[in-house]
């Protein structure tokens, strides 16, 4: 999205009342409470006809064919890249007739209220990892000879400052690295929901299930109510055991979890090879790829949180428009983040856009999930 984009959708979406979503699947409940304070959401749309005829949230449920859809707001809550060509193939306008939530949630919340809010923050708290993956998106496998872990203050700080300029967080995720290696992640956890629960949506940690968590991390998960998200990799008999013995651990103690078994990995090419896009080619590639998440580590936000993961991985340089430094931030400015959140700067893509390949339907380079390698 470039700055033209986002004045369409102001003038566009200008004292809008009433919604159409796309899309009912995790991200979309996820968000839903938070969207029907400001918007009456009419009907959820999916192409899943299992789902047609549900109700989600007191909000029905049904197949796009079912619900006239011209004259209305329609805001795609996932697959944004597949259900926008859907759309513009009949005949409606993106930025005018449908929309990115993240731009209903960051935009709307902005031009509205004069609220800094993010869709989702991913802030990695260590880089240790007990995998090796040869094609993992933070690059785990360039941090084996200096693992970046960050102590309980660092992080406290880090968060401190996210909360200075944001107002809200729809879904904060700390990561790794496994996540479940920081000995220290029940007292981060304990410290965001006793300092900024009311404002996170949604608290969640990622594991690849190879670690037991301990005692006080399941007490806190639970009492906050923290989503753990289970990434399955399916790599042999003995890593699927441990996993189902730390998928029950959770269920046993009350902790809310879901694993993803159905992954697909696409070969990013960098950092094996550099793919030397054109300008054009780059922003393409971002817009494709389309991340919804942003990072938030070193007191910088960054667009694409795979920018800092190889900047500290000694295999990038990152560039000053790939972030904005909060430490630069003042609360008379504070419009630049959303900006940034939505469009990036004014190339519209991060400039490691220019060697990576990116997750979208334009890159069909699948690769093995989980393929283990020695350190590099």
């Amino acid at each position: 999205m470039k700055t033209t984009d986002l004045k369409k959708w102001i003038a566009a979406w200008k004292d809008i009342g009433t919604i159409v979503l796309w899309g009912y699947g995790k991200n979309c409940m996820l968000h839903i409470e938070e969207i029907k304070k400001d918007y009456a959401v009419e009907a959820i749309v999916d192409n899943d006809e299992n789902k047609d005829g549900t109700i989600a949230d007191g909000i029905p449920v049904m197949l796009p064919q079912k619900i006239e859809l011209r004259h209305k707001k329609i805001v795609i809550t996932t697959h944004y890249e597949e259900i926008s060509a859907q759309l513009k193939r009949e005949g409606f306008e993106e930025y005018v007739d449908f929309c990115d939530m993240r731009i209903l949630v960051s935009a709307g919340s902005w031009y509205q209220y004069g609220k800094v809010v993010l869709s989702e923050v991913h802030i990695a708290v260590t880089t240790a990892c007990t995998l090796n993956c040869k094609y993992c998106n933070m690059y785990m496998p360039f941090h084996k000879n200096h693992i970046l872990t960050l102590k309980p203050e660092e992080v406290k700080e880090q968060i401190q400052l996210l909360f200075t300029y944001v107002d809200r967080v729809s879904n904060l995720i700390l990561i790794g690295g496994e996540t479940l290696l920081y000995q220290e992640l029940d007292q981060v956890i304990r410290y965001i929901c006793e300092c900024y629960r009311q404002r996170v949506g949604n608290i969640e940690i990622v594991t690849n299930g190879t670690v037991l968590p301990k005692a006080p991390l399941l007490e806190v998960l639970k009492e906050n109510q923290v989503l753990v998200s289970m990434s399955n990799y399916q790599l042999n008999a003995k890593y699927q055991e441990k996993f189902e013995q730390v998928k029950q651990l959770f269920a046993q103690n009350g902790v809310k979890s879901y694993s993803n078994a159905d992954l697909q990995w696409k070969d990013f090419a960098f950092p094996y090879r550099k793919l030397n896009l054109s300008d054009a080619q780059a922003y393409e590639n971002m817009n494709l790829c389309n991340p919804v998440f942003r990072g938030f580590n070193d007191s910088k936000l960054y667009f694409c949180h795979l920018v800092w993961s190889a900047n500290k991985a000694g295999i990038y340089q990152e560039q000053d428009t790939d972030y904005i430094d909060f430490r630069k931030i003042t609360a008379e400015n504070r419009e630049e983040i959303v900006l940034f959140h939505l469009c990036c700067r004014d190339s519209g893509y991060v400039s490691l856009c220019k060697d990576c390949g990116g997750c979208s339907n334009r890159n069909q380079s699948y690769i093995p999930v989980g393929e283990q390698v020695d350190s590099m």
